[in-house]
């Protein structure tokens, strides 16, 4: 754009230059003055101006859209970072701990005779199940943050409140 601009404005030159042609020859020194007049602007550097401030433009609305974009992505994945903590969390927290009571009653209730052995061994699966999606979960969470990480430049104990 820059140059576009420039154009607009006369522009002008100097040149000094030396020739040695021989003894049987006179020496030479020239000078030379150049100018560039910006004839009829409006219809040379006139659309060249205004063609260089439309790609501006656009090259500004497409940087402010990728940014859009970046920030929806962003926002995005902190809350499915979030939700997947939350998650975790109740996994842990509430379901895991409910599985094990579970199956400690069982053990109970078959060692007293109340209760089969199926029951005891479908109760583990189910806990065993647990725990293979709360690591199935950590991994996705952890990668996640990993991306955030690398791709955003952000820590994940910078970005919790």
């Amino acid at each position: 754009m820059a140059a576009a601009v420039a154009e607009q404005h006369p522009d002008w030159g100097l040149g000094l230059s030396y020739q040695h042609s021989g003894p049987s020859f006179a020496d030479m020194v020239s000078l030379t003055v150049s100018m560039s007049l910006p004839i009829f602007p409006s219809h040379r550097q006139g659309p060249k101006l205004s063609a260089e401030r439309s790609r501006l433009r656009a090259a500004q609305d497409e940087l402010i859209d990728i940014q859009r974009q970046h920030a929806a992505q962003l926002q995005s994945d902190w809350t499915s970072l979030q939700a997947l903590t939350a998650q975790i969390d109740r996994l842990h927290d509430q379901e895991l701990p409910l599985a094990q009571q579970k199956i400690d009653l069982l053990v109970g209730n078959y060692r007293a005779g109340k209760s089969e052995i199926n029951t005891l061994l479908v109760a583990r699966s189910e806990r065993r199940q647990l725990l293979l999606r709360l690591i199935d979960q950590q991994a996705q969470r952890d990668r996640l943050a990993a991306r955030l990480h690398y791709q955003y430049q952000y820590s994940v104990r910078e970005m919790t409140p």
